[in-house]
């Protein structure tokens, strides 16, 4: 008897939470997560923390109300630059789709002014409406901790049933469910009546299961699994070559993980703009043979580690990509576009403390992105880095009048 009484009230609670699917998104660290990138980059300029008789005594590493701020706001202003918040909308199981984008496991959100972009089709925002958290408006805040979910159940081309068993039991969970309003034609995904019926009884259970067994169903459910943008494309210029778009100079920070200077990630990109896009991006080799700007720009091969850190004389810091959107412009050699990337490297005649650090953590500035905590000395090293880079490559400084010249009319003819 107590038995069977234990059960039932088992089953209803189960019903009871089935029916509540908002928590997937409550018992994640999203929250946490997004809070604190919300703090970093939108508290840090947010003037009305400062302002007499504003009553904020809360610590000054949380979020404040007026951190937070709308897509409708945040883009309201039409002088200042597009931000597009590139996220990963996890996808590996769908058998409409083909051989190559099944091997990616995921399709391309993109979050830009009035609305988003799923794999190229734009919508606006949906209406929030009966499911809570699900169907809440997200800030741009909230947005960004989902763009940078890199540690998740879902990890896109990276999904696997053990590493997504792995998180799940952990409760390593940075991505977020969320219901966009748009499904494939084809859904609802095919199934039993049984299986339907459970799903629908017990929605809470089986999207969570969906999670620890890896089995991400994407636009053919009404909810989609969120991660890091970086799971389909990480160096975020894949939306930036839509032909549509018509942009000329893209610049990039190919910022991941890469002591081998192999440039995976930009290796992925031209992959990706190959079959998606049908347009071609080859390196400017020409550009490491030219008068002035040779002491910058080079080719891949000229990034390959030194044993002892950098070579005397080493300035190379960037490569020139060359951009064809149709075969006629490359058969031309006229470029419609191109691309500067910038690549963390310790060039030659860098700042003293920067050869210091260097000498005490030889994987600088190289180091792997999994060390999210840094200190003082760390921060100072790759922002003061970086600096030293963009100045050297833009050409900013005396005596650069020819080499700033030659850039430009190379990117801009």
């Amino acid at each position: 008897m107590a038995l069977a009484v234990a059960s039932a009230l088992a089953i209803i609670l189960a019903l009871i939470s089935g029916q509540f699917p908002g928590f997937l998104n409550l018992s994640t660290l999203q929250g946490l997560y997004g809070a604190r990138l919300t703090r970093a980059y939108l508290g840090g300029s947010n003037g009305r923390r400062f302002a007499a008789g504003s009553g904020n005594l809360r610590s000054v590493a949380e979020p404040v109300a007026s951190d937070h701020l709308t897509p409708e706001r945040y883009y309201r202003n039409p002088l200042m630059p597009i931000h597009i918040i590139n996220v990963c909308v996890n996808q590996n199981i769908d058998p409409d789709e083909q051989l190559v984008q099944r091997d990616r496991k995921g399709k391309p959100l993109a979050i830009v002014p009035n609305g988003f972009a799923l794999d190229g089709w734009f919508s606006a925002f949906p209406a929030s409406g009966g499911k809570g958290e699900l169907e809440a408006a997200l800030t741009i805040g909230e947005w960004v901790g989902v763009s940078g979910a890199a540690f998740s159940t879902g990890l896109g081309r990276g999904t696997t049933l053990g590493y997504s068993l792995l998180m799940g039991l952990a409760n390593v969970r940075l991505g977020r469910w969320w219901q966009s309003g748009m499904m494939s034609s084809s859904a609802p995904a095919r199934g039993h009546f049984v299986g339907k019926l459970a799903r629908k009884l017990f929605e809470t259970q089986a999207y969570l299961f969906d999670e620890l067994f890896a089995t991400f169903y994407g636009t053919r459910r009404p909810l989609q699994y969120l991660s890091d943008g970086g799971h389909f494309e990480n160096t975020a210029v894949y939306e930036l070559l839509r032909k549509e778009r018509n942009i000329r100079l893209i610049v990039v920070c190919d910022c991941g993980c890469d002591p081998k200077y192999e440039f995976e990630d930009l290796a992925n990109l031209v992959r990706l703009a190959r079959i998606d896009f049908g347009v071609e991006i080859e390196v400017d080799r020409s550009v490491a043979e030219g008068d002035h700007l040779k002491t910058v720009f080079g080719k891949p091969e000229d990034f390959l580690p030194h044993k002892d850190g950098v070579a005397p004389g080493d300035t190379k810091c960037a490569l020139l990509l060359n951009v064809y959107h149709t075969p006629e412009s490359r058969t031309a050699n006229r470029p419609d576009a191109h691309i500067i990337v910038l690549k963390p490297r310790l060039i030659s005649g860098a700042a003293v403390d920067l050869l210091q650090y260097h000498s005490t953590r030889p994987a600088f500035p190289q180091e792997p992105t999994a060390d999210q905590f840094y200190d003082e000395a760390q921060w100072e090293s790759y922002r003061k880095l970086g600096l030293e880079i963009s100045t050297r490559v833009f050409g900013v400084g005396n005596n650069r009048g020819d080499y700033y010249r030659a850039l430009w009319e190379r990117v801009l003819r």
